[in-house]
């Protein structure tokens, strides 16, 4: 892609420009119409517009472009937990997680997938497998806490806040459920 067109892109969009730097993707993808970096561009200004439809859209095609994109996959599973289609959501976190078993972030949304749907048997069991690999994601923590205070594991808990404060010691979620227990 041209350098100069890319960051005229940015340049419009970190003003919140979004028309403008829609027009610039738009014109790239008249000339690179199977660029997936066009596709991650126009993605920026589809979420700016909250634009669920074209979201899943985007994703779908750069999933077509690139089916080894696990990034894509977890992202594109985001927007579906969001748009309560838990099903696809999951097959989408797993299949991220079948390109990258290491992809950290999939395993914490697949296991606060888990979580949310009552599923906290293997919510437990998913967010303990996270955890031995040394995240330093305090949200992670801060999940795992609630998910232990639902399976009234309170000192269990608590130890998961008080990690989640030592990565990041102005969460706000982690001091307020610190204190709830």
């Amino acid at each position: 892609l041209p350098e100069l067109e890319v960051q005229n892109f940015f340049k419009f969009f970190n003003n919140k420009k979004y028309s403008e730097a829609e027009n610039i993707v738009n014109s790239l993808f008249k000339k690179y119409p199977k660029n997936k970096f066009c596709w991650r561009m126009i993605l920026l200004i589809y979420r700016k517009k909250n634009d669920t439809s074209k979201i899943i859209s985007a994703h779908k095609k750069i999933i077509e472009l690139d089916p080894e994109d696990y990034e894509n996959y977890n992202d594109f599973a985001v927007i579906l937990q969001k748009n309560g289609e838990i099903e696809r959501a999951e097959e989408n976190f797993k299949i991220a997680l079948k390109l990258n078993k290491n992809f950290k972030i999939a395993h914490a949304n697949l296991a606060n997938l888990m979580s949310e749907t009552n599923r906290l048997n293997e919510a437990e069991s998913m967010f303990r497998e996270i955890l031995v690999k040394n995240i330093d994601i305090p949200d992670v923590y801060n999940n795992f806490g609630l998910l232990l205070n639902k399976l009234e594991k309170e000192k269990e808990a608590k130890e998961n806040y008080q990690k989640a404060l030592k990565i990041n010691p102005n969460s706000p979620e982690a001091y307020n459920n610190l204190a709830n227990i």
